[in-house]
């Protein structure tokens, strides 16, 4: 496949990994920022439509990760299958794939954090074979890339040899959640249920408590039926599942909103302020306080 001209090498996962080993990676950084959320300074913003119909075809692969809301994607402009990624999902799209993205159906906002990379082999341009994949909670994998950034921006003697350590790290991981999800899995949530289960999930997070047991109902399932599929599903118990959702929502919050910590605790429905505060330092590794001075 050709983009003006220029054929693109079709890498399997392992050479890809092979390259990044040998420095042939270029990588950018940046922050999408839909609907209505804002972004801090220190991240590159654009608005795009993300509309039925426009067609893209990039020259360089893109690393998606989705801190808010919910993004789609196709790559199979024929058909009408998006794939779609919501709160703590990562996207890799190939590069040089005609795509469409948009986003999700009944989703108001979405904060997309980005790395752009150009792989070359010998000189020339290349793609890993898959045109897509997704990951579902994928967080642990994303760390390595707030690491990354975290090294753009505090450049040593030794960044270059720390960015392509964490790049292998990343995508190693990646890969390997990739592979491990799209294998058979009889006994799992279907897609219609994890769709319905994160739909409610997003729009409830701040007028109710959600429970696990209100989830089970919600896709018609036995509570203990359901925290197995669940389980087997996301590799989260629904409860830590949750607990991560609350506290990716409270940061978004901390990030766009002028509300106090404390209402951001009230509005999520913890009442134990101290409580919110053990659980935001567990998921994001420092206080609420600090996380909104270091964003914001």
């Amino acid at each position: 496949m050709t983009k003006h001209g220029i054929r693109y090498a079709r890498l399997s996962q392992r050479t890809w990994l092979k390259q990044l080993r040998n420095g042939a990676a270029e990588v950018g950084w940046g922050r999408v920022s839909l609907g209505y959320t804002r972004v801090g300074p220190a991240w590159r913003t654009y608005r795009p439509t993300w509309t039925d119909g426009q067609v893209f075809q990039l020259d360089a692969a893109r690393v998606h990760y989705v801190h808010d809301g919910a993004i789609e994607f196709r790559t199979n402009l024929n058909n009408s299958q998006w794939v779609r990624a919501g709160s703590g999902d990562v996207i890799f799209l190939s590069a040089n794939v005609p795509h469409e993205h948009r986003l999700a159906p009944n989703c108001r906002y979405a904060t997309v954090t980005y790395a752009r990379m150009q792989m070359k082999q010998r000189g020339k341009p290349c793609r890993i074979k898959d045109h897509l994949i997704l990951v579902h909670d994928a967080q642990s994998s994303c760390d390595y890339l707030e690491k990354l950034s975290h090294n753009r921006r505090n450049p040593s003697e030794f960044s270059s040899e720390l960015e392509r350590g964490l790049l292998i790290a990343f995508f190693a991981d990646l890969f390997a959640r990739a592979n491990k999800q799209a294998a058979p899995a009889p006994h799992t949530l279907r897609e219609g249920q994890r769709d319905r289960i994160e739909r409610y999930v997003t729009d409830n997070l701040e007028t109710q408590w959600i429970t696990p047991p209100e989830l089970a109902k919600l896709v018609t399932l036995s509570d203990d039926y359901f925290r197995r599929l669940f389980k087997a599903t996301y590799e989260l118990t629904p409860q830590e599942w949750l607990k991560r959702r609350r506290i990716e929502h409270a940061a978004y919050l901390l990030r766009i909103s002028p509300m106090s910590i404390s209402e951001i605790g009230y509005a999520l429905g913890y009442n134990d302020l101290s409580f919110f505060g053990r659980q935001f330092r567990e998921v994001v590794g420092c206080s609420a306080r600090e996380y909104r001075r270091r964003e914001r």
